[in-house]
């Protein structure tokens, strides 16, 4: 079902000037065929209206209310309340009726969206916290890309529908080279991502550099923050003091296609934390998938049993390395044609234009199955 002619709301808990996610390229893909209004938290003290065209039919607004960011915490409740007058005045005189409305996990600056008119309310969790009580909010329909999170809803007997990440249009059209392996080609692994988060599984990472000096390992992404605390720190002096890793840092996303060409090997070892993150799925790898290359991977939930790239046993991250070696000693079979072009189709059946399709047809259509 195509999604077109609508006015659309997005709330984001990211701003627009964030590094592009999901809730960036979902607006992007809606602009093509929609007017969308994409909003985030309030960019400070005061009382102003904002607003930026991306694109001739997607508009970023910012605003300020009359609420001190200091006392936020301590009134919680007054402040979103706050935050949905002023939004709701800035909607009506600026936007008027709406469709539909897409709250991707606002709920530390919106308490509920019944202060809305749109006719459909959507709301969208992608990441769990320890915090995180499952409820309505206001919205007609949930959605999520995490299992967990799926059946934290249905333990509360509230229904919400799992969805899979999406692949944005930059990876989708890139120029790929399959299976160029060669005796003498020096090896390239990478890794794209934030390197500061806490769920990556560092202590097997650096054994599977240490044992793999002839492999040059990249990493794409954040390696510093100037509120690193002492175990990040030691982590990124960890990986500068290998001979054999480069630090290419935050990369616009048109150059990180173009970095991924020269990947043999992509690296995923994450290890659930029972809080925040929970190894059932990680939106890299579609990103991953989509150049057609193997990945060696910690056990991840939604693709178990896909047979798309090797991994380890659920909650066992010990033979990751071993795994590394096994992969690394015959990749022209894993890096074949044939299973490349099974990873590059699983990824690019998964787009966000076509789970915008899957979320029209949910939205518009009453019999839906849990899955979409």
């Amino acid at each position: 079902m195509i999604l077109e002619g609508k006015k659309i709301l997005i709330f984001s808990p990211q701003p627009w000037n964030h590094i592009s996610i999901s809730k960036h390229h979902y607006a992007f893909e809606l602009s093509e065929k929609n007017q969308v209004f994409f909003f985030s938290a309030p960019s400070g003290f005061g009382l102003s209206v904002n607003s930026s065209n991306i694109n001739e039919r997607l508009k970023v607004f910012d605003y300020q209310i009359p609420f001190p960011q200091s006392l936020r915490f301590k009134y919680d409740k007054l402040y979103k309340r706050t935050i949905q007058y002023f939004l709701k005045k800035i909607i009506i005189k600026e936007i008027g009726s709406t469709d539909i409305c897409i709250d991707f996990g606002c709920d530390r600056f919106i308490q509920k969206l019944d202060f809305l008119d749109a006719k459909k309310k959507l709301y969208f969790r992608v990441d769990d916290s320890p915090d995180f009580k499952p409820s309505l909010r206001g919205a007609d329909f949930i959605l999520s890309v995490s299992m967990n999170i799926v059946e934290k809803y249905a333990a509360e007997g509230i229904e919400c529908h799992y969805i899979n990440h999406g692949l944005s249009t930059d990876f989708i059209s890139q120029k790929r080279s399959l299976n160029t392996i060669k005796e003498d080609k020096i090896i390239n692994a990478g890794y794209a991502g934030n390197m500061l988060i806490p769920h990556i599984d560092r202590e097997m990472i650096i054994r599977t550099i240490v044992q793999n000096k002839h492999v040059n390992f990249h990493f794409f992404g954040v390696v510093q923050h100037p509120k690193m605390n002492d175990n990040q720190r030691q982590w990124i002096a960890a990986l500068k003091s290998q001979p054999n890793v480069i630090l290419h840092g935050v990369l616009p996303t048109d150059k990180l296609v173009l970095n991924f060409q020269y990947i043999d090997i992509f690296l995923l070892c994450y290890k659930s934390d029972s809080k925040s993150y929970h190894s059932d799925n990680s939106h890299k790898i579609l990103e991953y998938l989509s150049t057609g290359k193997v990945i060696v991977s910690s056990w991840i939930r939604h693709y178990a049993g896909l047979e798309l790239f090797p991994m380890c046993n659920e909650n066992d991250n010990r033979d990751y390395a071993d795994l590394f070696k096994k992969i690394l000693n015959d990749l022209s079979y894993y890096n074949s044609d044939k299973l490349a072009q099974q990873r590059i189709n699983y990824a690019l059946n998964n787009s966000y234009k076509y789970n915008i399709q899957k979320i029209a047809a949910f939205i518009y259509v009453d019999n839906v199955n849990n899955e979409l």
